[in-house]
């Protein structure tokens, strides 16, 4: 009897011990301000942290026994959280970043999904969940990522981003089997404005024209200033040709101006290359960049103030003769 009663002492000394581990865990855990969480087999949660009770403003209690899928909701589940949850049940250790909106926002999350072994460590009795939410760590970076790719004067995508601009617009060309064009606008006699009316002016007038071509081009086109006064459009989805031709000469109208700048009267006018891509080509960025650039030389040796398209044959494709010249 005595045996027993300090064997049950024990048990319940040891019992009590376990609790006060487990509650000390389940306070650290509460105290983290990251999502932390214990699913079973079953994709339910066993155990939240008040962070999820924060972020979803129900109390654990009220989570507890939920899936993911109820939780975060069926599209979050299919694309972000169920891929690699199935991994981290079949036993292996995910650490992946998760994209996606909440409540009409953009949130992301640096996430592990550690598998937890039972005893034997034989077989996966659940999963470990642990999500960083770096939301703002992403925004900050993508803030300093659009500072390096926009131009100081213009606003515009600066050359390292229509690079980038245009590598992914050939990729969604391929990927929709869209056509796509770029276009190189080049400011006729820009040189001549700087000498004769100085830098300051010439800053003025680059500025205009940087406005215009925004206005010419669509939401889904991109428009970037790639050199002192050469600028390219990035056009998707083209579906015929003759929309290429709409948009240039848009530009050619929009351009072939006369601007009152700091008093003066600037002669305006601008020369466009153009060059389509088509799905099935297999043309790398600088051959559609060549083609481009060749169209464009071709536009300011014929006259200027006109716009080419490059094709198996160069022929001009519209002139503005009727519009000011700066020739």
């Amino acid at each position: 009897m005595g045996q027993l009663a300090e064997r049950t002492s024990f048990l319940l000394a040891a019992r009590k011990l376990a609790e006060e581990r487990e509650a000390r865990i389940h306070a650290i855990a509460n105290h983290i301000p990251d999502l932390v969480a214990y699913l079973d087999l079953d994709e339910r949660y066993v155990f939240v942290n008040h962070a999820y009770e924060q972020r979803f403003g129900v109390s654990a209690d009220e989570i507890i026994g939920l899936t993911p899928l109820h939780l975060w909701g069926a599209a979050v589940y299919a694309k972000v959280i169920g891929p690699p949850l199935r991994l981290a049940l079949s036993g292996e250790l995910v650490k992946f970043e998760a994209e996606h909106l909440y409540e009409n926002h953009p949130v992301c999350f640096d996430v592990t999904y550690q598998p937890a072994w039972s005893a034997t460590a034989d077989k996966v009795v659940g999963v470990h969940v642990f999500a960083r939410d770096i939301t703002a760590e992403r925004q900050k970076m993508r803030s300093l990522e659009q500072t390096t790719m926009s131009d100081y004067l213009t606003g515009l995508l600066n050359r390292k981003g229509f690079d980038r601009r245009l590598e992914s617009a050939m990729v969604q060309s391929e990927e929709d089997s869209k056509i796509m064009a770029l276009l190189l606008v080049d400011i006729d006699n820009f040189k001549l404005v700087n000498d004769t009316y100085g830098h300051p002016v010439g800053d003025k007038l680059l500025n205009v024209v940087a406005t215009r071509l925004e206005s010419c081009a669509g939401e889904t086109c991109a428009v970037a200033r790639v050199g002192g006064d050469e600028f390219a459009v990035i056009l998707a989805d083209v579906l015929t040709s003759d929309e290429v031709l709409r948009v240039a000469q848009a530009i050619l109208s929009a351009t072939c101006e006369t601007f009152i700048l700091n008093g003066h009267q600037i002669a305006c006018s601008t020369s466009v290359g153009a060059a389509l891509k088509n799905p099935r080509d297999n043309n790398t960025r600088n051959e559609l960049l060549l083609k481009a650039d060749t169209a464009l030389y071709s536009a300011k040796h014929s006259g200027k103030a006109r716009f080419i398209v490059f094709g198996e044959s160069q022929t001009i494709a519209s002139d503005s003769n009727d519009h000011p010249r700066s020739d």
